[in-house]
């Protein structure tokens, strides 16, 4: 299963360019290895800074754009 990896990618490209602003995403800038995990809130890593992102704007993106959301993960 390589969901996260591919979620991260899909919101790395998002922020790059520009679908995602920067002003949308909380949480404090940190070096992290790139991840992406779901526990109430969806926490992006990309390779340099590390975003919180609410489930809502991931569901709102992901429909926008028509990517899968791992369903599984969010319905815990």
């Amino acid at each position: 299963m390589h969901a996260h990896s591919s979620s991260t990618l899909v919101i790395e490209r998002l922020l790059e360019n520009g679908t995602i602003q920067e002003e949308m995403l909380e949480g404090p800038v940190m070096r992290r290895s790139c991840s992406f995990y779901v526990a109430g809130v969806v926490y992006v890593f990309s390779c340099k800074k590390f975003y919180v992102l609410d489930l809502d704007t991931v569901g709102a993106v992901a429909r926008q754009l028509d990517v899968p959301v791992p369903t599984d993960s969010l319905n815990q």
